[in-house]
């Protein structure tokens, strides 16, 4: 999920609120994510005047986003204060609308592969897929996947290489 939200005024001063908001919130979006169970990676950023949330999971959006609704709906409730046109709040009230609006928030993202779409010559770019970039402003173009079982530095460790 890559979710563009709009602030409602994108100030160094929304911006430090934002951040006491989730600091003070970490303990429990990290429970949260934790007892969700699906979740690989997640991380908020400030873009542009934009609040983002990008995360990896597992499973379909609908499913993804009533856990986060029911593990950390409070703590998400209260990001909305800063954002422009936010969902009906709380969103654990508002459980279709909330998925509504995220769907709506969440970038386009190009198949997994762009390369296979995309050669240097953009004059060969489908038809389908200009359509698609000029509908959405913000687009993923590319993810890599890789869950290793080891770390580099414990392989290092374990073949005794050192640093």
């Amino acid at each position: 999920m890559n979710l563009i939200i709009p602030l409602r005024r994108p100030s160094i001063v929304t911006r430090s609120q934002i951040t006491r908001a989730l600091v003070q919130s970490t303990d429990e979006v990290l429970a949260g994510l934790n007892n969700v169970g699906t979740v690989h990676f997640a991380r908020f950023d400030i873009v542009a005047g934009n609040l983002c949330m990008f995360s990896i999971y597992d499973g379909d959006l609908s499913s993804y986003v009533r856990d986060f609704i029911a593990t950390i709906g409070n703590a998400f409730d209260g990001m909305f204060t800063w954002v422009r046109d936010p969902p009906p709040l709380p969103v654990g009230s508002h459980v279709e609308e909330f998925i509504a609006w995220v769907q709506a928030h969440d970038a386009f993202q190009m198949p997994e592969q762009p390369t296979d779409l995309i050669s240097r010559d953009l004059s060969t770019l489908p038809r389908d897929t200009m359509v698609a970039l000029h509908r959405h402003p913000n687009a993923q173009l590319g993810v890599y996947r890789a869950y290793p079982g080891f770390s580099a530095a414990q392989i290092r460790h374990h073949l005794s290489v050192g640093w």
